[in-house]
């Protein structure tokens, strides 16, 4: 059953944190930490490739069950699943659902005034996703719960349970948060212009060395805001 829509068969297994992140040469790997130094602190991105090398990408708890539609939009970045709780006994997850609809930074540039810079932003409390492109100028992207028939919208609660957390163990709560702080960076990259309409979006978000170069481009690291959400808006 879908982890997200509850719908049945045919779903798929899709991975929190790709298969392909593993293949990736030694020194891309270096790179790709290298940018996530850029927003978070040596302790903090330490924390995470330490438990990356500990948990394969083929392990049981870096993979969720999805219909093959929501397993597309996750491996293109069209929305992020927040990490929220998970109880002492390991049987039970709580995810927030997010659509990343990420709104493009406005530079001014008045004829007698400084540059004016506002960064891109996320909104929330959205009921529908999707990303415009030359080919879909209005978006209009739903996902719906199969078993209430209710539209799934930006903070609904995603509840993950197991009978067996050691036989069928839950994904991994860490896994989750690291995912959704990196579908938020490639979100804005594209938000920004720099994925094209028919790129790999998944090989993109974990290609270090265009993981290094696209947050660069961007913004300035302390232009980010790394807060918690809002009702209505946040950044990363």
């Amino acid at each position: 059953m879908c982890a997200i829509t509850k719908a049945t068969d045919p779903c798929e297994a899709a991975h929190i944190i790709p298969f392909s992140f593993g293949c990736q040469p030694q020194w891309g790997i270096s790179m790709f930490w290298k940018a996530l130094r850029c927003f978070w602190t040596q302790d903090q991105v330490e924390k995470w490739r330490q438990f990356l090398e500990e948990n394969p990408a083929e392990a049981v708890r870096n993979m969720v069950l999805l219909a093959p539609s929501v397993h597309r939009y996750w491996d293109r970045q069209l929305f992020a699943l927040e990490p929220m709780h998970m109880s002492d006994d390991k049987t039970t997850l709580h995810l927030k659902f997010h659509w990343l609809c990420p709104r493009p930074p406005v530079i001014s540039f008045p004829p007698d005034g400084p540059v004016s810079y506002q960064p891109p932003e996320m909104p929330g409390n959205l009921e529908f996703g999707g990303r415009t492109t030359k080919y879909a100028l209005k978006p209009n992207l739903r996902l719906y719960n199969c078993e209430t028939d209710c539209r799934i919208s930006s903070g609904d609660v995603i509840t993950l349970c197991t009978d067996d957390p050691d036989l069928l163990p839950l994904p991994e709560i860490e896994l989750f948060r690291l995912q959704w702080l990196l579908h938020r960076i490639t979100s804005l990259a594209a938000a920004a212009g720099y994925l094209e309409d028919d790129e790999d979006y998944d090989d993109f978000a974990f290609e270090p060395a265009a993981l290094e170069d696209e947050c660069s481009k961007l913004f300035p690291p302390s232009r980010f805001f790394m807060g918690t959400d809002d009702s209505s808006s946040y950044y990363l």
